[in-house]
């Protein structure tokens, strides 16, 4: 398959960059390049990992301030 018509192409970079430009999103796309590892890209140790733990205790605690 072409890159030209990959799913990254034509979905993710797609749906990212309008979230980016429109509802000003810090997007990062990291396919085929984040690093995994506490220090890593973002914090988890395997791709099996779907919750983003280093950003979800920032946002529990951050919205719990404001109640």
């Amino acid at each position: 398959m072409s890159y030209d018509y990959s799913e990254n192409i034509l979905v993710q970079e797609s749906a990212g960059n309008l979230l980016r430009d429109e509802l000003g999103w810090d997007v990062r796309f990291a396919y085929n390049t984040e690093v995994l590892g506490n220090d890593g890209t973002f914090g988890r140790e395997s791709y099996k990992e779907i919750l983003l733990l280093r950003y979800f205790h920032k946002a529990l605690k951050t919205l719990n301030e404001m109640t």
